[in-house]
């Protein structure tokens, strides 16, 4: 469109930067970006809300903090980005105890169901309970919000992330919930996080009777008997999967490096430069070792061998994008790794390990939320 001379207006602009955003890419982000600010649209709440929404996704929470700060005409949608993006980044406290603070107090702007889930989210991610109680209570007897899906998934994630899986049965009860499949998914998360193998067996039974093609129970609910060792239950899971005719969609990660995307899936052997890939990586996990690290084979699907069981752990598809990372930037070059499926535990303590060696910034966006590694941390905090 530049090139043959085509008017871009907002419109189009705001367009390309929501697809930049949905697809993880920060590079030609930033490159519209830069031709917004060369054009001089102004930037008002609408395209504002659209940077915004890009930079967060991307994983560059300061510049979308930028761009709040320098937007005009600030409405409830920035304000509930705001408060979204820091929950999603691992700043659920500063999301809840400032930012919706400012908020409610100085901008005199009146939060929505949006909103709510927003706070609610940031509760979560940071183990909130009580806080998190609290603003549930307040959005229905002050704001007069009637709860969600939304709400109700936030509120059964509040309780199950910080291992009050009795109190999320209770509330699931009490709320009178049973019918909404997202509350038995997040249940079911929490089961697995803290593995409670008895609730996670009778939460699957309400989640399969809702959703009996769908991958996510039978996975989860395998992953927890695997744990514990239940060679016998992981089998029946997969024998039930089969028999329905259920399918798990690979896990994918994808980065980008000099405005092309790279896609790598668990022992992938297409990319170009396999070989020093996986030379890198058979290296960098001895290093690794040398300073703590060691393969969570127990987290395998499979039950083999544990040496197999590291072998396997090694090539999950974030390991090699970011083995191919590191070989292709600078060293002051931010990682930043997308995934259409949550981090595993190993994974999660390979990134750790690296960031601390490497002294390397990394940023891995998965299913749920953000991780910032760096200096051998995570901002999850471990609430996962």
């Amino acid at each position: 469109m530049i090139r043959k001379e085509i008017e871009v207006d907002r419109f189009i602009v705001t367009s390309i930067i929501s697809a930049c955003a949905n697809s993880g890419v920060l590079e030609l982000g930033q490159r519209v970006h830069a031709l917004v600010q060369k054009i001089g649209h102004k930037v008002d709440a609408h395209l504002g809300s659209s940077l915004f929404d890009m930079y967060a996704k991307c994983g560059n929470l300061d510049d979308a903090q930028m761009i709040f700060k320098q937007t005009n005409d600030m409405n409830v949608v920035l304000w509930t980005s705001m408060i979204s993006s820091c929950a999603l980044h691992g700043q659920g406290r500063e999301a809840v105890r400032v930012q919706l603070f400012e908020f409610l107090t100085s901008e005199g702007i009146t939060p929505n169901k949006v909103t709510f889930i927003g706070v609610l989210t940031a509760c979560s991610n940071a183990g909130l309970v009580e806080v998190g109680c609290r603003y549930f209570r307040l959005m229905k007897e002050v704001d007069g919000i009637k709860p969600g899906v939304g709400h109700f998934t936030c509120m059964v994630d509040v309780y199950g992330r910080a291992g009050q899986l009795n109190d999320t049965k209770k509330f699931i009860h009490e709320n009178g919930i049973y019918h909404m499949s997202a509350v038995w998914r997040s249940f079911l998360s929490s089961c697995r996080l803290h593995r409670g193998v008895e609730m996670a067996e009778w939460v699957s039974e309400k989640l399969l009777r809702l959703e009996p093609l769908y991958a996510g129970p039978y996975i989860l609910l395998s992953n927890i008997c695997f744990t514990k060792q239940r060679w016998e239950a992981v089998a029946e899971v997969r024998s039930l999967m089969q028999s329905r005719g259920v399918k798990k969609h690979p896990g994918l990660s994808w980065i980008q490096i000099k405005n092309q995307i790279h896609t790598f899936v668990m022992g992938d052997r297409s990319h170009p430069q396999k070989d020093k890939i996986y030379a890198y990586l058979d290296k960098l996990i001895l290093r690794l070792r040398e300073i703590g690290y060691s393969s969570d084979a127990k987290l395998m699907m499979q039950d083999v061998e544990e040496e197999q069981g590291e072998m396997l752990l090694g090539f999950h598809s974030e390991k090699l994008a970011t083995a191919f990372s590191i070989i292709s930037t600078t060293s002051q070059t931010p990682i930043r790794i997308m995934k259409n499926i949550r981090v595993c535990n190993d994974c999660h303590n390979f990134m750790k390990y690296t960031s601390q060696l490497l002294d390397r910034e990394i940023v891995v966006r998965d299913i749920r939320r953000f991780h910032h590694f760096k200096y051998g941390h995570c901002s999850c905090r471990g609430y996962r």
